[in-house]
């Protein structure tokens, strides 16, 4: 019977199986299988199976190698379905946001796979965020509610003016996928107008459409800033917003000076050292001290560096991150959500709520 030491050295070595996976993805090298299975789970659940298939190393020729290539094609299949109905999804949306004069800008998902160079049907998603000017929230929830999406029932009893202070979304359920419909990219940790993020956007072509989205640096920190917040819960985040860096590491002063403008530098920097932690080297964010107790904990986390290691599967089921959340990350989160309702006060000086949607 195995040792309690020999049962940690293993759940490292699994984990560390795992971000070395991740890290190829990011720094686009090959992959090899067979892989672990706790992390051939995580590949699949967190819809990386295709970015996978796409980075295998050839010859595949060993009999469990040739079976989780069958199995990360399959799951690939069923992720690139999903992916093309958001595609379609996110273009119709595009052009009727446009048919009706209100300016939307759409983010991640199918228009970040895209940014990245990706194709359409790489990255699998569970909704599409659409985010417009406060003022335009009801024009584009009525454009929602008529092409047969309703408001999910836990947003029709919030007062507007504490949903505009407290929420930085609405959600709309109906003909898959949902939608996100942000009026705020995200609740705390990123500072920006729209005026701001729509002059300095970027447009993809989805579907034959050109659709609005988000210029590559503000698209790399709201993702930095996400990840963070959410605490890394699936693998496909880490992907996303590593390749994103990786790629504009020419452009690393600028990106450093915009996460100073927007308040994001604490995610940033958190998320460079995350990426440094599994091997992903990226320059420093310089500048005021950063948010290192956090940066440090879930950079601990994620490398077994803790007294008791877990598995993939495990950080996958979300003990892991459960654990996390009981300590540093917790109590930072708890000043954001202070900070947020600060911040909201302020913003509602000069804007008045929309009228409640149908």
């Amino acid at each position: 019977m195995p040792s309690s030491a020999d049962a940690g050295t293993a759940s490292v070595g699994a984990s560390s199986e795992l971000w070395s996976v991740v890290a190829d993805l990011i720094e686009r090298r090959p992959v090899t299988l067979p892989l672990p299975l706790d992390v051939l789970r995580v590949v699949r659940r967190d819809g990386l199976a295709l970015r996978v298939v796409e980075a295998l190393a050839s010859p595949v020729d060993d009999a469990e190698s040739l079976r989780q290539k069958d199995v990360l094609v399959h799951a690939a299949r069923e992720g690139s379905g999903r992916a093309l109905l958001a595609a379609s999804k996110t273009a119709s949306l595009s052009e009727a946001a446009r048919s009706v004069g209100v300016r939307a800008l759409f983010y991640k998902g199918v228009p970040l796979s895209v940014q990245l160079g990706e194709g359409q049907a790489s990255r699998p998603g569970a909704d599409i965020d659409m985010l417009v000017a406060w003022r335009d929230v009801p024009r584009v929830a009525a454009l929602l509610v008529q092409s047969g999406y309703s408001l999910k029932p836990r947003y029709r009893t919030v007062p507007p003016l504490l949903e505009r202070l407290l929420e930085c979304e609405r959600t709309y359920s109906g003909p898959r996928p949902s939608v996100d419909l942000h009026w705020a990219v995200t609740g705390v940790g990123f500072e920006a107008s729209f005026a701001d993020l729509w002059a300095r956007r970027a447009t993809v072509t989805i579907a034959g459409t050109d659709v609005a989205t988000l210029d590559p640096v503000d698209a790399a920190l709201v993702s930095c800033v996400h990840g963070w917040r959410e605490l890394w819960a699936s693998t496909k985040w880490l992907v996303d917003v590593g390749r994103q860096l990786v790629g504009l590491r020419d452009q690393w002063p600028q990106i450093v000076r915009r996460a100073y403008e927007c308040r994001c530098s604490v995610a940033l920097a958190a998320t460079v050292d995350l990426l440094g932690a599994i091997g992903v080297a990226l320059p420093p964010v310089t500048g005021r001290p950063h948010d290192g107790d956090t940066s440090r904990a879930v950079a601990a986390v994620l490398t077994d560096d803790t007294p008791t290691p877990f598995t993939a599967g495990q950080w996958h089921e979300g003990s892991a991150r459960t654990r996390l959340r009981g300590s540093v990350a917790e109590r930072h989160r708890d000043r954001a959500r202070m900070w947020a309702l600060g911040a909201g006060r302020r913003a509602w000086r000069s804007v008045a709520p929309p009228e409640a949607s149908p």
